[in-house]
């Protein structure tokens, strides 16, 4: 049998191999990594690994985006809307060159169909721009947040503020036509009161209510005239008496004049107080009704027959108009204590006859009113609180109508009161009679 033998090896091969496996076997140090640094040219503080122009300082990741031309945030978009500086644009459907604020985008460059501007007031309406000239077509052509104003082809009104339909020609405008407010009119000369326009009539209240220039033109009382028969005595028919406020110790006698006695303030500003020597107020001389008192407090009259206003063969008319605490001062007979109409006529509106005292007389006939042979027209008028009462001392008495009393007369009452007016024989003379304690007529209608 034949055997074969190992071939003998080498020592240094051995060692050799030793080495080869040792190394194999990763037991040596690890090869180190590369410390080379990053580039930053520009020293923006980012490497060239992220700048996208590392030769550029402004641009880099964290930079603002610029409408320039450069992509300036690194974002890989050139000049987006996101720009800082992109300017804001608004649509402009109509093409007249102004935008509407409502449709808004920004952009580094124009979009198409938009401008810089946002005052359009209609972008669906080239007629209607900014600074465009307003006609009557009910658009509104200006953008001045109205249409068809002051327009071109427009007519010339004026404003009517007080409603008068005079117009102040002090406000003008043009319009397409009739407006609410204003007028063709411009002849009025205070706008703010209807009561001064031209035509109007000329009364006691510090206006020119007829425009001709002058206010209150009549006769005034205590300016012009200490007392009224001055006044009276100057004036002629037609004329005005104006009464200024305060209280007038005086009695007024029309002397046949058809003029207007007024007050200027009102009856709760103004007083006729009487002086105690006869009526108030006297018309007995033929006064129509073009003779008028208006707007004054009569009160304190005395006297047996129409203490506060008598009217004897005269029409009188009395508006606005108190009589009070007129006073009976006869024993032997007492007619109309606060009016007396004798054989003439009266129409008495928005009026009041109050507290006439027709007491102590033997004879007493309408504390309030008393009407003979006339014709009377009381409008609005209250009759309150008339009293009669009986002299005791006397041996007979006969009271009538405390509040009104007519004999052979017309009277119509429309939306008038009489009440709370009372006669009183609780005494008991020895012979007395009492009818009517609001009314009495005889004769009358």
């Amino acid at each position: 049998m034949t055997r074969i033998l190992p071939q003998a090896v080498a020592p240094w091969k051995t060692v050799l191999m030793g080495s080869l496996l040792l190394g194999a076997t990763g037991c040596a140090d690890p090869e180190p990594k590369s410390t080379t640094p990053v580039v930053d040219a520009d020293g923006d503080g980012f490497g060239a690994d992220e700048d996208c122009d590392d030769d550029n300082a402004s641009v880099h990741p964290d930079a603002d985006e610029l409408c320039d031309g450069i992509d300036n945030n690194c974002d890989g978009t050139t000049d987006d809307a996101a720009a800082v500086d992109a300017p804001t644009w608004f649509a402009d459907a109509d093409g007249d060159g102004f935008g509407d604020a409502s449709s808004a985008e920004t952009a580094c460059a124009q979009p198409p169909g938009t401008v810089t501007d946002d005052t359009d007031c209609d972008d669906s309406d080239g007629a209607a721009l900014p600074g465009g000239v307003e006609v009557c077509d009910g658009v509104d052509n200006d953008c001045s947040g109205v249409a068809d104003d002051n327009p071109t082809d427009g007519t010339t009104w004026y404003a009517d503020t007080d409603g008068d339909r005079f117009g102040d020609p002090d406000s003008p405008a043009e319009l397409c036509g009739p407006t609410d407010g204003w007028v063709e009119d411009n002849t009025d000369c205070d706008d703010t009161s209807n009561r001064a326009r031209p035509g109007g009539t000329e009364v006691c209240d510090d206006l020119d209510n007829d425009c001709d220039g002058t206010i209150d033109w009549g006769l005034r009382v205590p300016t012009d005239y200490a007392i009224f028969r001055g006044a009276i005595y100057n004036a002629e028919d037609g004329d005005i008496i104006c009464v200024g406020e305060g209280t007038h110790v005086d009695d007024i006698d029309f002397d046949g004049k058809n003029l207007t006695i007024e007050s200027t303030y009102g009856l709760e500003n103004t007083i006729v107080q009487g002086t105690g020597a006869g009526p108030v107020v006297t018309f007995q001389s033929g006064e129509t009704s073009d003779a008028i008192l208006r707007g004054l407090r009569i009160k304190d009259g005395r006297a047996a027959t129409g203490a506060g206003i008598y009217i004897n063969g005269a029409s009188p008319t009395i508006q606005d108009v108190q009589v009070i605490d007129a006073q009976c001062n006869d024993t032997t007979q007492c007619a109309g204590t606060g009016v007396a109409v004798i054989d003439g006529g009266l129409t008495m509106r928005n009026s009041r006859i109050l507290y006439s005292d027709a007491s102590d007389a033997r004879l007493a006939m309408g504390a309030g009113l008393y009407a003979e042979n006339a014709d009377v027209t009381l409008w609005e008028v209250i009759i309150h609180d008339g009293r009669m009462e009986a002299d005791p001392e006397a041996s007979s008495a006969r009271l009538y109508g405390a509040g009104l009393y007519a004999t052979a007369s017309t009277i119509r009452l429309i939306d008038s009161t009489i009440s709370s007016n009372s006669l009183e024989l609780s005494a008991r003379p020895y012979s007395a009679a009492a009818a009517g304690g609001s009314f009495g007529f005889r004769e009358s209608a």
